[in-house]
Parts: structure tokens; C-alpha cells; sequence
């Protein structure tokens, strides 16, 4: 999507933000930013300013007459009183629409034609990979051993290549968080 956004950037000179799912942690658009080229991207884990935002998109757009701005749903803006949740009780991040809000500051701040898309839950979707199906018959056929000696409590997990059993109760709950390590290559390629 990154891509296909980059192409319509290019041709109109355009600055192009991508709003992306994943809640209250940017694997995902950590990943759309680094695989798309994003000249900016904004996860919930990062320190950003609005100054260095600008200052990145003023620089791509200078030298290549378009940029790219990558956004996850889950970034924190401006304080919110009138906040909107589910039926769980969380956030309903799909009405704050953060990509048109930092879209419409980068056009305000910078004078450039700025658009905006939302993926939503296309971005989920797409035919498994090879790897894909091959994981998933292994953990499935791992699983179901495990139900067969009468273990319970356990996932299928993959680490080195190895499908292990992990205990439920070291992964449920809580959010896995974009790392120091992904946030120090998002400032070097940007």
C-alpha cells in the first residue's frame, strides 16, 4: 500500500499519509515505514515533535517533490475529552482518524497538498505465503499432540525455527512493544 501510495505522491507532488492499524503498539506501521520507505513514521513508542515532522517531510519533499508519512492509529495527539470505546471498554482508535488530523497540519504548516488514506482491515487481509501455510501446519499438528498427552495452558510458538510450547500465562495480557533496537533503525533510514 506504502508503494502504491508512492506512485500517486510521485506523479501529483504530493505529501501522502498512511494511517495504519495496531492499537497501542507500531509493529505495524513500524514495518509498512521501514518496507515502504516512509520519509516519517509515527508509532506510539516514539518521541516526535511536530517540528521534526515538518522539518522531515519539508526535506523528502525538496529533494524528491513528494513524501511519504506513515502513522499508527494508536499515536498520541492532542488531549481528548469526548473519548469514544467499545464494547471492551478500549479506545475506539478508528474514529480519531490521526492520519487526516496529522495530514491536515503537515498541508496547514507546510503549504504542500497533503492527503491522507486509512488501510483499515485490508491490510489484514491477502493470500498466506508459503511460509504461512507450513507454520500453520506445524503449530496445528504440534497442538493437537500436545491436547493428545493431555497438556493445556500452552501455545505453539516458533523460535529458532523449532515449534515450542510456550506457557499462556508469559503472553497473555499486555502489549509487545516496538523496542529500542527498531527505534534506533527507524532514525538512521529516515
Amino acid at each position: 500500500a506504502v508503494m502504491r501510495l508512492r506512485d500517486t505522491a510521485k506523479s501529483h507532488r504530493r505529501v501522502m499519509v498512511l494511517e495504519v492499524m495496531g492499537r497501542h503498539a507500531g509493529w505495524v506501521g513500524l514495518y509498512a515505514g521501514l518496507g515502504g520507505y516512509a520519509d516519517y513514521t509515527l508509532i506510539p513508542e516514539r518521541n516526535w515533535s511536530w517540528k521534526d515532522l515538518i522539518s522531515k517531510v519539508e526535506d523528502a519533499h525538496k529533494r524528491k517533490k513528494h513524501a511519504i508519512v506513515v502513522v499508527s492509529e494508536g499515536i498520541k495527539l492532542a488531549k481528548t475529552t469526548d473519548i469514544e470505546v467499545d464494547e471492551f471498554g478500549h479506545e475506539n482508535l478508528s474514529k480519531k482518524d490521526v492520519g487526516i488530523q496529522v495530514a491536515e497540519m503537515i498541508s496547514k504548516k507546510t503549504g504542500l497538498v497533503t492527503r491522507s488514506a486509512k488501510l483499515g482491515h485490508i491490510q489484514r487481509g491477502g493470500p498466506p505465503t508459503l511460509f504461512d501455510r507450513i507454520l500453520g501446519l506445524r503449530s496445528g499438528v504440534t497442538a493437537m499432540k500436545w491436547l493428545t498427552e493431555g497438556k493445556s495452558g500452552v501455545m505453539a510458538a516458533m523460535q529458532r525455527n523449532e515449534i515450542v510450547e510456550v506457557p499462556l500465562s508469559t503472553v497473555a495480557g499486555g502489549n509487545r512493544n516496538v523496542g529500542n533496537e527498531w527505534l534506533e533503525l527507524l532514525e538512521v533510514v529516515e
